[in-house]
């Protein structure tokens, strides 16, 4: 189930639409398009998703982050083409380790 759900989010269509398919062909214009609310734009949200999808990938998998530290607001940068080009690159990276991890790991660490 919990594996089913990481693949709606990431590449599967079901009752929303996954990552892969939203992203997919934004320019970085198109990215960082806001309305006039304080809304994050979704160059924002995927910078931001990508970097606490890391860290909670890390924590899984047993990695040290006794010496993480970071500042919220830095996790929301995407200033250039080349920069949202590598974000999308690296989220859908990340759902895909994500998923391989949740596959391997024993039903004891998933519970």
């Amino acid at each position: 189930m919990l594996l089913a759900q990481l693949k709606n989010t990431h590449a599967n269509q079901e009752w929303f639409v996954p990552t892969n398919t939203g992203l997919k062909g934004l320019s970085v214009g198109q990215s960082n398009w806001r309305d006039s609310t304080n809304n994050h734009s979704i160059a924002k949200l995927t910078s931001h998703l990508t970097f606490w999808n890391e860290m909670n990938l890390k924590s899984f998998k047993g990695e040290n982050m006794a010496d993480f530290g970071v500042d919220n607001e830095l996790t929301f940068n995407i200033n250039n083409e080349k920069d949202w080009k590598r974000a999308v690159i690296r989220l859908n990276s990340i759902q895909t380790e994500w998923e391989n991890a949740i596959e391997e790991a024993p039903l004891k660490k998933i519970e």
